[in-house]
């Protein structure tokens, strides 16, 4: 029963740590008139992947646990190994959005300085 609150454990802590960070980067990426487009694909295909894990999961009894766990273990550490070889890359193509932009109280801060 260990394995399967291990996966639990970690599907829940992948999805948190993956999840608020997808989103931001959609909303900051996206141009403005397709924002909402973006958010609906990202949502669908999160859609897609949970059907696409089920499919997965129905073949645990034929494969086994450890075959499966261990294919999506394997599966993900390439994806990761990937993912570290193309961040360069990926910041680039992001040009400055993963720096924080100055939030609507700075902005308000700043326009009152110039007043003054």
């Amino acid at each position: 029963m260990l394995w399967l609150v291990g996966a639990f454990f970690f599907h829940t802590l992948g999805e948190l740590c993956l999840s608020p960070i997808g989103l931001s980067l959609v909303t900051k990426l996206a141009p403005l008139r397709l924002a909402s487009l973006m958010m609906g694909a990202w949502f669908g295909f999160n859609a897609i992947a949970n059907y696409v894990a089920g499919l997965i999961g129905s073949h645990v009894g034929e494969l086994g646990a450890m075959a499966i766990f261990g294919g999506i273990a394997i599966t993900a550490v390439i994806c990761g190994v990937i993912l570290l070889m193309f961040a360069n890359t990926l910041v680039k193509w992001m040009h400055g959005a993963e720096q924080g932009a100055p939030s609507n109280a700075e902005q308000v801060e700043e326009q009152q300085a110039q007043l003054v």
